[in-house]
């Protein structure tokens, strides 16, 4: 996975998961696991689109990211919609202390473009009151074994009221598309260069997969 690359939220085997909180042994105070709510949709057209769409899904995804960072442009504006150089993606390794070693990304010689990826996509609730407030290692850490525990492919913000609303609508197809502009939170230096391209391929991936979808029976 690079920057910009996009996540299309897929069954696999949950769309979102939301961990609300965590479960501390009452004996140990020690963490034993998450406590979280899974979402799927009934209907997974939008995840057999983008299953089916190959090289001609990815060629228009392009051409429409294209489009859209040039009307940006036009339109004007303080944000470079653009894609970063290349070099500008890089891994930031913790070493403890809350500090990072910055080092470039393993697979750079092997990148063709922008990809999209199927599967689930999370967020976590704020632990803070069970870790230090300095402890940033330790939030880092339960990240990282949220999103081993249960394959997650992006962590975002938290929309877990939202899909609620959207469960609780009787809304049966539904994603969630998340351009990818850090490796951490989305507070790291590479993220303020990436955030504005991968919010515009994200919203490009959203055209491309709306003109795709069948016409209402």
């Amino acid at each position: 996975m690079f920057l910009g690359d996009v996540i299309v939220s897929a069954s696999r085997p949950d769309a979102y998961i939301f961990s609300y909180d965590l479960i501390i042994d009452r004996k140990t105070e020690a963490f034993s696991g998450f406590a979280v709510r899974r979402w799927n949709p009934v209907d997974h057209v939008i995840e057999q689109i983008i299953a089916d769409g190959g090289d001609e899904l990815v060629s228009k995804w392009n051409e429409t990211t294209e489009e859209g960072v040039r009307r940006l442009h036009e339109a004007g504006g303080d944000c470079d919609f653009s894609m970063p150089p290349p070099e500008t993606d890089v891994l930031a390794l913790p070493v403890g202390g809350g500090n990072v070693v910055v080092v470039p990304h393993p697979n750079q010689a092997t990148r063709k473009g922008a990809e999209v990826h199927l599967g689930p996509v999370g967020a976590l609730a704020n632990f803070k009151r069970h870790t230090e407030e300095t402890e940033e290692d330790s939030i880092g850490a339960l990240r990282a074994k949220f999103a081993e525990e249960y394959e997650i492919r992006a962590i975002d913000a938290g929309f877990d009221s939202v899909i609620a609303a959207i469960s609780g609508s009787r809304i049966d197809s539904w994603a969630m598309i998340r351009g990818i502009a850090d490796y951490q939170h989305g507070m790291s230096r590479a993220s303020k260069l990436w955030q504005a391209h991968a919010a515009a391929r994200a919203a490009a991936m959203v055209r491309v997969i709306v003109e795709r979808l069948p016409a209402p029976q």
